[in-house]
């Protein structure tokens, strides 16, 4: 050992130090990547092969949102359920799983239209009313076992009643108030 505290190696054991380092830090590195990219398969293996939706369901008017039915079936998972969205309908879908709680998605998508000078335009259209609709998600490589709660857009279904269904009955009572 020297007067600074390091340890003189002779040179034959200096490339096997050095060997054995650098395998340490290639082995940290290749456990890291590894493991990221475990966790992003693990999000976002999941993917839609289906996804249909209902027309607005005016005879569940005021009803509550709630999951109809999870089957599984060689590994394509089923899910239908019963919730609010915008009116104008023109739906499309996405899924997302985090920790064990699976977040059905959907939203308007636009319409594309061609003008007369033969350029394609989006057109969204918003809707400033909500009713009911029946969808069905139909998911690859979900095992229901994965996932304890489900959210549809972030939101639970009690908490999609509650912003709907309040809405639904002042509409009513304004309404008889009018007549």
């Amino acid at each position: 050992m020297d007067g600074c505290g390091v340890v003189n190696i002779p040179e034959e054991q200096r490339s096997i130090v050095a060997c054995r380092q650098h395998m340490r830090t290639s082995v940290t590195k290749i456990s890291f990547i590894l493991l990221c990219l475990a966790f992003t398969l693990s999000s976002f293996g999941q993917t839609i092969s289906s996804f249909t939706y209902s027309r607005c369901l005016e005879e569940h008017f005021n009803d509550s949102s709630r999951v109809i039915k999870i089957d599984q079936l060689k590994g394509l998972t089923e899910i239908q359920l019963r919730t609010y969205g915008p009116c104008n309908g023109n739906f499309d879908a996405g899924v997302e799983l985090k920790g064990r709680v699976l977040n059905l998605k959907f939203w308007t998508k636009p319409t594309t239209l061609t003008d007369e000078d033969g350029n394609e335009v989006e057109l969204l259209e918003v809707a400033e009313c909500n009713c009911i609709f029946l969808f069905d998600y139909q998911i690859d490589e979900l095992a229901i076992q994965e996932f304890d709660s489900i959210k549809v857009n972030g939101e639970t279904l009690e908490q999609i009643d509650a912003e709907n269904i309040l809405t639904e009955m002042l509409e009513i009572k304004l309404d008889t108030l009018k007549e």
